[in-house]
C-alpha cells in the first residue's frame, strides 16, 4: 500500500475530497462528520444547478417569449401566418397573416375558426376589415384589395384561458391552416 502524497500538487485529481482527511479535519474542529449526509447534499445541489441551467436555456430558446421557439411560421402561397406559439393569459399577442385575394376578385375573404374565437378576445384587426359576418363555424372578414396581390394583416388577440388553444384560418375554397398556442397562466 502506497502512502498518499502530502502536498496538494502531488495528489491525483480524484483525491481532492478524501473522506478520511475530511473526517479528521471535522473532528479537529469538534464536529462529528456525516459524509453520507454531505454527499446527498452535494447531489441535490448539483441537481439544482442543472435545473437552473435548464430554465436559463429554455428562456434563451424562447420557451417563455422571444427566441428560437418563440415564433412560428406556417403556410405559404395564398395564405401564411406567423405567430407566437407561447402566450400569456390576458396579454396581447399578435398573429401576422399574409393573404392574397383570388386573381379574378379584389375582395379578400378570411375565415377564422369559431372555436379559436371563443378562447381569445380580438383586440384589433389591422387594417380594419370592410365587413365581418358570423357564419356557422366562425367569422368571415372581408377586405378590399387588388386581385391576386398579397397583403399583410395583423390580428391582435388576448387569450382568455390557460393551456393549449387551437385555431384555424382559411381562404375560401382552400384547406385551413391549423395552429396551436400554449397559454401560460
Amino acid at each position: 500500500m502506497t502512502a498518499m502524497p502530502r502536498s496538494p500538487s502531488e495528489r491525483p485529481a480524484s483525491a481532492h475530497c478524501d473522506d478520511e482527511a475530511y473526517g479528521r479535519a471535522a473532528r479537529a474542529l469538534g464536529i462529528e462528520p456525516d459524509i453520507g449526509r454531505h454527499r446527498r447534499h452535494w447531489r441535490r445541489q448539483k441537481a439544482a444547478w442543472l435545473l437552473l441551467l435548464a430554465f436559463i436555456a429554455a428562456g434563451l430558446g424562447g420557451l417563455f417569449g422571444d427566441g428560437l421557439w418563440g415564433r412560428r411560421e406556417i403556410g405559404g402561397g395564398a395564405l401564411s401566418l406567423r405567430y407566437d406559439p407561447f402566450a400569456r393569459l390576458y396579454t396581447e399577442t399578435r398573429i401576422l397573416i399574409r393573404a392574397a385575394p383570388p386573381a379574378d376578385d379584389p375582395t379578400l375573404r378570411l375565415w377564422i375558426d369559431g372555436g379559436y374565437l371563443r378562447d381569445v378576445e380580438i383586440e384589433t384587426i389591422a387594417p380594419t376589415p370592410a365587413e365581418g359576418r358570423a357564419v356557422s363555424d366562425g367569422w368571415v372578414y372581408h377586405w378590399r384589395g387588388e386581385p391576386g396581390r398579397a397583403g399583410e394583416l395583423v390580428l391582435t388577440v388576448k387569450p382568455g384561458k390557460p393551456g393549449p388553444i387551437h385555431g384555424k384560418l382559411a381562404l375560401p375554397g382552400q384547406p385551413p391552416l391549423e395552429f396551436t398556442q400554449f397559454v401560460y397562466p
